[in-house]
């Protein structure tokens, strides 16, 4: 019997690849430059599990005049454990698939804060992180960093990344791994659907 398993799948994209912070950075930078605009807005969405050191020093190589980690417009993470508890629940497996947006862990006074800064700032601003898409009005330029379950629960067990807005990199990858099932990955999914059409770049972040 002659066995149909694809050892080596593989799917081909139409459209242009870039390699490379470098790259990238630059090509960040002639969007900006090919604009010919006093004010332009760059954003970052991405999903739960990405190295954010990592990507923010590199979008940061694009030399923006205003930088905003939306990690700083997350609400405290004890509101988040609150909100998010009857979702994740204090069962060991159990737990119920979250209804919540990225929206609801937001702290909307502080993005009315940002998005006035972002108005007042002339040159490029780069908005990055969680909900990015939602703080950024319009943005000239939108960005996707994605990244696949199997790899988010590789660097969990690692203990590299936190849950969204929450601060457990230590915590047990079982853990780890339930937040993101019943919440992260639900809310993250919910906002990614509403991108496919609108996003100019999909950031493979692995």
């Amino acid at each position: 019997m002659k066995s149909n398993y694809d050892k080596s799948p593989f799917i081909e994209i139409t459209g242009d690849c870039y390699e490379g912070w470098d790259v990238i950075s630059s090509l960040i930078k002639n969007s900006f430059k090919n604009a010919s605009k006093s004010r332009f807005v760059v954003a970052v969405e991405s999903y739960q599990g990405v190295y954010h050191e990592e990507l923010i020093q590199g979008f940061k190589q694009a030399e923006p005049d205003f930088f905003v980690h939306t990690d700083e417009l997350l609400l405290a993470e004890d509101r988040i454990r609150g909100i998010t508890f009857p979702d994740v629940t204090d069962d060991r497996l159990f737990g119920y698939m979250t209804r919540l947006q990225l929206s609801d862990l937001i702290d909307g006074r502080k993005v009315e804060n940002i998005r006035r800064q972002i108005r007042e700032t002339s040159g490029m601003t780069v908005v990055y992180g969680y909900g990015a898409s939602l703080v950024a009005e319009q943005p000239d330029v939108l960005v996707y960093a994605d990244m696949a379950r199997w790899e988010i629960q590789r660097r969990q067990r690692l203990h590299e990344v936190n849950n969204i807005g929450i601060r457990n990199k230590a915590e047990d990858a079982a853990t780890q791994y339930k937040r993101g099932f019943f919440v992260d990955w639900r809310m993250c999914d919910r906002q990614k659907k509403k991108l496919f059409e609108k996003a100019d770049y999909w950031l493979d972040s692995h």
